[in-house]
């Protein structure tokens, strides 16, 4: 086996060995915050992920990882983001842990809400070997992703942890999450459960099963080619609890409009309420005599009567009226009824886009 980047070497024996996960951090970026430490990523995304028996770390890298693997093209390109550059695996900064890289990843992004609007999207990134305790080959990668030219997008970057430790039986796939908040935002708390609890779980499911099946795909090219040297067996993978201190960046666009569904969902609240008066102003309308101009003859004892056509005039023009208003009020009714529909079925969409 060999990697098309040169930032690393595919030889677990030389992975360098570390006390605890933490040395992760000590991967340093041209990125400046952009990553969060480490310990920010307490959250679990979804439950471990076991990939097929018989792979290792190295396999991993090489099919989803490496400069020339497609795995993580594909996902994006199902995702409907446009625009994929790539940028190759780049070394670490100057004193960052051996087999270690930085790289940057941008496309355009559709996000959906009330229109579908195309977004620039970055997403910064970072990797490194390390052997735990001399017995666990372990693969981190770190993402950290951002959107621009949408509401709040400037006050957050969704970051994904992806652990690969590898074991007897393969390799068990672990993703934690964080959301570094740049600046203070009222919709912080909606923002937290929409990414954490609904976007990336889904997002990260979906990339596991494409490792998977990929990973599936290569054994069986292999199993025709012939058999490669396979390497010595390693300890067991360690309990759940034991990385409790371990975006999806890519899941940008669903979280910066889920604010907008809370306000779209206030409009139709409001528009439903004006139609509703209108109704009951149409169904109730009458016309004033004040408005038509008609008035009663008033007859003074001992004054000459008012000519009788000179009061028909008016009374006819009061009449007219109300049978221009009793005509169009069914028409009136009618439009403001099927308006009303309209808003409910909206409202109904956006009711169930929210629990979503």
């Amino acid at each position: 086996m060999m990697f098309s980047t040169k930032t690393s070497e595919p030889d677990v024996s030389a992975f360098p060995v570390v006390d605890s996960l933490q040395e992760f951090s000590k991967v340093l970026t041209d990125y400046g915050t952009a990553f969060s430490d480490f310990s920010c990523f307490t959250r679990e995304l979804v439950d471990p992920i076991v990939l097929p028996e018989g792979k290792t770390v190295l396999d991993v890298f090489k099919v989803c990882f490496d400069d020339n693997a497609s795995l993580l093209e594909e996902y994006h390109r199902d995702r409907k983001d446009s625009n994929q550059k790539w940028e190759p695996w780049r070394p670490a900064q100057t004193g960052s842990p051996q087999f270690s890289g930085q790289r940057v990843f941008t496309c355009t992004t559709i996000i959906k809400a009330l229109v579908s609007k195309s977004c620039p999207f970055t997403e910064y990134q970072r990797y490194a070997f390390m052997n735990v305790g001399g017995h666990e080959p372990t693969l981190v990668v770190q993402l950290s992703g951002q959107a621009e030219g949408v509401m709040y997008a400037d006050a957050f970057r969704a970051e994904a942890l992806l652990v690969f430790t590898q074991s007897d039986s393969g390799v068990a796939m672990r993703v934690f999450g964080y959301v570094q908040f740049l600046r203070d935002v009222w919709v912080k708390g909606k923002i937290l459960r929409t990414s954490l609890d609904n976007e990336m779980p889904v997002c990260y499911r979906k990339l596991g099963s494409m490792l998977i099946d990929r990973l599936q795909q290569e054994g069986r090219i292999l199993s025709v080619e012939g058999p490669e040297k396979s390497l010595p067996p390693l300890p067991s993978l360690p309990p759940a609890n034991a990385v409790e201190l371990l975006k999806a960046s890519s899941h940008v666009s669903g979280l910066v409009w889920r604010s907008v569904l809370y306000m779209e969902f206030v409009l139709e609240i409001l528009s439903a309420l004006l139609c509703l008066n209108s109704l009951i102003q149409t169904y109730f309308f009458t016309v004033s005599k004040n408005i038509t101009g008609a008035q009663t003859p008033v007859l003074a004892t001992g004054e000459i009567p008012v000519d009788l056509p000179d009061v028909e005039q008016p009374l006819n023009t009061e009449m007219l009226s109300l049978l221009v208003v009793d005509l169009l009020r069914p028409i009136f009714l009618a439009s403001l009824l099927c308006l009303l529909c309209v808003i409910q079925g909206f409202l109904q969409k956006t009711v169930l886009r929210m629990k979503r």
